[in-house]
């Protein structure tokens, strides 16, 4: 899978860069996150999962992992791995500007904000990101788009309710990140996913990858690494 950032000096002031990493069911891949690390940001990844328990909080030089996915509000998902369980597993989820404040960051610019949470980006943009000032201090979003709500059609050529709600849902959000800023500057599909649609005879990917820049960002100052004991979970069980 491709993760694309736009590295210019105009639009990459690295060095002093904080960079959140975002993603469900990552596995074990920490390619992207040890890079963008060693290209001089402070990052943080997040998520949760049972795969995920004995991962340490410090996981090298300038990355940080926490076990809590992004979501609207403080939850806590129980659920069985089989059907002959008896002890649930636990997922944790938390609004990213809590998880942000949580972390001394408020004040703080974030160069980077890479969101992979499997079609839970609309609603978490809606009713989490779009109410806080968090994307007026993003500089670039990269952010992986899940069509799926488009898959349930039913007659192709009579859209159903459903999914004009959906293709209307998508168009806000995209609405909502160019009011605040941000141009779509790459676009590619996930080949990891490459499932294909055709709705209302226009045919495309359901899954893909997007790097977004936000032209109204202005960085000013510099961003201070964190030199406070960082806490080693974000909260409590």
């Amino acid at each position: 899978m491709v993760k694309s950032m736009c590295a210019t000096t105009r639009l990459c002031t690295c060095r002093e860069c904080i960079a959140l990493c975002t993603r469900w069911g990552r596995g074990h891949d920490f390619t992207f996150d040890a890079h963008m690390a060693k290209f001089g940001c402070e990052v943080y990844t997040f998520d949760d999962d049972y795969a995920h328990r004995n991962y340490p909080t410090h996981m090298g030089d300038r990355l940080w992992f926490y076990k809590i996915r992004v979501g609207t509000h403080f939850v806590k998902q129980y659920y069985f791995s089989t059907s002959s369980s008896t002890n649930p597993q636990v997922i944790h989820y938390g609004p990213l500007p809590a998880i942000r404040a949580r972390l001394g960051h408020n004040h703080n610019h974030l160069h980077f904000l890479k969101m992979d949470i499997e079609g839970d980006e609309w609603s978490v943009m809606e009713e989490s990101l779009f109410k806080s000032n968090i994307l007026q201090q993003t500089q670039q979003l990269g952010l992986e788009v899940h069509l799926d709500g488009l898959k349930t059609t039913g007659n192709k050529t009579h859209p159903t309710p459903h999914l004009l709600n959906m293709a209307q849902r998508y168009l806000r959000v995209v609405t909502g990140l160019r009011q605040h800023g941000f141009h779509l500057a790459h676009w590619e599909p996930n080949f990891r996913g490459s499932e294909v649609i055709t709705v209302a005879g226009v045919t495309f990917h359901v899954y893909f990858e997007t790097l977004w820049v936000n032209l109204k960002f202005q960085g000013g100052g510099r961003n201070m690494p964190a030199t406070r004991l960082l806490p080693s979970i974000l909260f409590p069980s």
